[in-house]
């Protein structure tokens, strides 16, 4: 049985050049903002934490889906947590971006 791999070739084909272009811009990205003197020391730290996350994920997911009883009520956790996240990253970067009142 022979399929249509058109479309799967090209999702294949962007998917693979965004993920190319995202290890570009993060080692550019740490370059410009720390310098060369610790590239490889705060490169390894970002990727620790960006393939500790790939790994807790699943079973993070898979541990709720024990404790809530399905994926819609842990697709829900999550996105609640979402929320809850980007709410106190926005008012953390809004109040770093406050001027200190005087005698603080």
């Amino acid at each position: 049985m022979e399929r249509d791999l058109g479309a799967s070739r090209e999702m294949i084909v962007m998917l693979g050049a965004a993920n190319g272009m995202g290890t570009l811009a993060r080692a550019t990205t740490l370059a410009e903002v720390f310098g060369a003197g610790h590239y490889a020391s705060i490169g390894g730290a970002v990727a620790l934490g960006a393939n500790g996350a790939r790994a807790a994920g699943p079973l993070g997911a898979s541990l709720l889906y024990l404790l809530l009883g399905g994926y819609r009520a842990v697709f829900w956790t999550l996105a609640g947590a979402l929320v809850v996240v980007g709410a106190v990253v926005a008012v953390a970067a809004r109040e770093a971006r406050e001027p200190a009142a005087p005698g603080a």
